[in-house]
């Protein structure tokens, strides 16, 4: 009989945050952004996976929420893991060692973020289902149409082009990619060997729509994806 893929969702929630405070508890339709990710996380399951959902936190109210909204806490993030300079692959290590020396391992990491609450099911069963089709690591994106003629840099305030090419028309150009932050999904061998989900000219992209693709970093994003939230439109795919 096949062995059921276990996989490890990991949430990281750290409580510093820059932009807005206490960013992963703000609110969208009575719930936090940290709840939004759990309910995301075990709504994604299926009957023949073993799924651990996983609350990264250094709060222990963060933990708290996350255990009432139906996720492990089982330890407290150290605090040199949980500033703006800790390296992601280190809190992923943190976690991977935990619960190997509990005696369970993990087939898959599935990184859910709590700031990018628009994300869907269908959007984490796609990455995951690129995942098992190319067996190599998946990371969410969001297109940037209009290509590299489009990109610009700021000189005293003016325009410098990144390629000495003409604007052109933005149709006509080949679409760049952005990482949105959504998901990202690599098996824990990827993982230390590269100590990173994103692997130049190695890793898949899943591409989501503008629409799915807001990572709250300020008030007005939140505002945006409360909007969003409630019309549940998506203006491009």
């Amino acid at each position: 009989m096949k062995q059921m893929r276990r996989v490890l969702a990991l949430i990281p929630a750290r409580s510093g945050s820059q932009g807005i405070r206490h960013k992963n508890l703000q609110k969208i339709a009575g719930q936090t952004l940290l709840e939004h990710a759990v309910e995301l996380a075990l709504k994604s399951r299926r009957k023949n996976e073993s799924w651990t959902v996983c609350v990264s936190t250094d709060s222990s109210h963060y933990a708290r929420i996350g255990r009432k909204a139906g996720a492990e806490t089982p330890f407290l993030r150290p605090a040199h893991l949980a500033t703006t300079r800790s390296p992601l692959w280190k809190t992923i290590r943190h976690a991977l060692e935990y619960y190997e020396k509990e005696k369970q391992n993990h087939d898959l990491v599935l990184l859910l973020s709590p700031t990018t609450p628009l994300t869907q099911v269908k959007d984490v069963r796609r990455a995951l289902d690129l995942h098992t089709d190319t067996d190599r690591a998946v990371a969410s994106v969001v297109s940037l149409p209009g290509g590299d003629n489009w990109l610009f840099q700021s000189n005293n305030n003016r325009l410098k082009s990144l390629r000495r090419a003409p604007v052109g028309r933005r149709q006509a150009q080949k679409p760049l990619y952005r990482i949105n932050g959504a998901i990202y999904v690599a098996t824990p061998i990827w993982l230390r060997k590269y100590r990173y989900f994103i692997v130049d000219g190695q890793t898949e992209a899943y591409v989501m729509p503008p629409t799915r693709s807001l990572d709250i970093e300020c008030a007005e994003d939140l505002s945006i994806a409360k909007l969003f939230w409630g019309t549940k439109k998506e203006i491009c795919r």
